[in-house]
């Protein structure tokens, strides 16, 4: 977190632009940065899609239909006790209140069973969320991590700042632009580091291929609870 010494800083290297002659960046530096702010920009969105696929089943357009049939069931069968929570509980609970307003008995099966698959999808989608909050946490460890690199690298500008001014000005001791030069290149050389060690794409693409692979279990599980022909009538 940016402190407000950190911001007059930014400010003032903004409002006194320097012509940068004596305090180059490491060979390499530039491109790792360039690779780090990509990756670290990253994290917000994927957490982004994590927090979409663990609480859609909440909200929008389709979940308020679903709820007014649910409630409008709910007041002319004998189910009104269900508990009524998100669009496949809802769904369940259409299904299942269905089974009792209709005299057809085979019917009745069909509704039933078409309100135990949807609790079945419930479940698994609870099931589901708790890995993607797994995943989450990891994301959010990586974030906090990103701030730490944050820091170094605002104290490469900084002293990169510091220590090309007073090389520009001739009014200075030399031990003292020295001191500023080593400064800044011992920055520049923990940034390196630090983003040499956050820069890890196999991380990255293992986060997306688990959201991929847990999101994938859950439909294809979804498909088969599906199967009304194939279902069991009481829940499991």
């Amino acid at each position: 977190m940016q402190t407000i010494q950190d911001t007059k800083r930014y400010i003032e290297r903004k409002i006194k632009k320097l012509n940068y002659i004596h305090t180059r960046l490491p060979e390499g530096y530039e491109q790792l940065n360039r690779d780090y702010r990509q990756l670290r920009d990253e994290v917000p969105i994927l957490r982004n899609v994590i927090s979409s696929l663990s609480s859609y089943e909440y909200g929008g357009s389709v979940m308020k239909n679903i709820s007014h049939w649910a409630n409008k069931i709910s007041k002319t069968t004998s189910v009104a006790s269900l508990k009524k929570d998100e669009i496949y509980t809802d769904i369940s609970f259409v299904g299942k209140g269905l089974s009792h307003s209709i005299t057809n008995q085979e019917t009745q099966k069909v509704c039933n069973d078409f309100g135990v698959a949807f609790q079945k999808i419930a479940n698994d989608k609870v099931r589901m969320n708790d890995e993607l909050m797994k995943i989450d946490e990891e994301l959010l460890r990586i974030k906090e991590k990103s701030k730490e690199v944050d820091k170094k690298r605002r104290l490469v500008n900084d002293s990169r700042y510091d220590a090309e001014e007073l090389q520009q000005m001739n009014f200075f001791k030399e031990e003292d632009k020295e001191r500023l030069l080593k400064i800044f290149n011992d920055n520049a050389g923990e940034a390196i580091n630090s983003m040499k060690e956050f820069n890890d794409y196999k991380k990255l693409n293992d986060i997306i291929k688990n959201i991929c692979m847990i999101y994938g279990k859950f439909c294809e599980k979804a498909s088969k609870d599906l199967e009304i022909e194939d279902l069991k009538t009481e829940e499991e």
